[in-house]
């Protein structure tokens, strides 16, 4: 897991494994990345057991003043 973009580069450049997921989360609190992993848990569960996913990108959920 990372909120740095280059980690998504590399995965272009390797063979799958690894799994990656890249919190698009831009400047914000411990509180707001856990509400988000929280809120997308069954999308990451889905990509974990799914044997061809090898990138997913978890964005903000508050943006819209949500």
């Amino acid at each position: 897991m990372s909120k740095d973009e280059g980690f998504h580069q590399l995965d272009f450049l390797r063979d799958h494994p690894p799994k990656t997921f890249w919190l698009r989360l831009g400047n914000c609190s411990t509180i707001e990345i856990e509400r988000t992993l929280r809120a997308s848990c069954d999308e990451v569960v889905e990509f974990l057991t799914d044997d061809e996913g090898a990138f997913l990108i978890v964005q903000e959920l508050w943006s819209q003043g949500s």
